[in-house]
């Protein structure tokens, strides 16, 4: 009883985990959307549905990979497209909020559901600001932009296939830690049975010698 209520005491840990990720998705589009609108001179009624697509895909992640990975690559190649009139002196075609939500999306995706799950928006959200910059003619104002990007949300791939094989194993230790209690269990009980039925069989043999 009192180990349950002390389970009971705390948030779990997978909604504790939803609650993180509602926090940082949320803090993430109140900054991309206005950046985008002031700084790279987005219409704002582009910048407020592709931010939360990009932003909202962060916490679709753990639960729908699939909805999660449209929303995150089609607004990581349509805000470099709406963001072209605005100040040279600002990173582009990755701005710096777009860039940590795409790497924390990778990173969750990738940790919650394995490194094929990542690796595909992964490649179709580079695909599509690389391709941008020189039709636009800006591949050369794009160059370390996209290296730094690119070099960052590789790294957080990277990481996340690390933890996920780490989870992975702790899942299999966990399954075979429970495998291994509940046959001790089984043994145990057998050993009682196979106890009682020796000391039954010796008081009834005492019993009929006694007759």
């Amino acid at each position: 009883m009192g180990m349950s209520a002390r389970a009971d005491s705390g948030p779990r840990p997978r909604t504790a985990a939803l609650i993180g990720l509602m926090v940082v998705s949320m803090a993430l589009f109140c900054v991309l959307v206005p950046i985008h609108a002031s700084l790279y001179d987005a219409p704002i009624v582009l910048a407020l549905p592709l931010g939360a697509a990009l932003c909202g895909a962060l916490l679709l992640a753990p639960l729908r990979p699939r909805t999660a990975s449209v929303l995150a690559c089609l607004a990581v190649w349509a805000l470099p497209l709406i963001s072209v009139h605005g100040s040279s002196d600002w990173p582009w075609p990755w701005s710096v909020p777009a860039m940590i939500a795409f790497t924390l999306f990778v990173l969750v995706l990738t940790t919650t559901h394995g490194w094929r799950a990542g690796a595909v928006p992964l490649a179709i959200g580079h695909l599509g600001p690389l391709l941008s910059a020189p039709l636009l003619g800006r591949a050369a104002a794009a160059g370390t932009d996209l290296i730094v990007a690119a070099s960052v949300t590789t790294g957080a791939f990277l990481l996340a296939v690390l933890l996920a094989s780490r989870l992975r194993v702790g899942v299999e230790l966990s399954r075979e830690r429970e495998v291994s209690a509940a046959e001790y269990s089984r043994r145990l009980l057998v050993e009682e049975r196979t106890r009682i039925a020796r000391e039954m069989h010796d008081i009834v043999a005492h019993n009929l010698t006694v007759m």
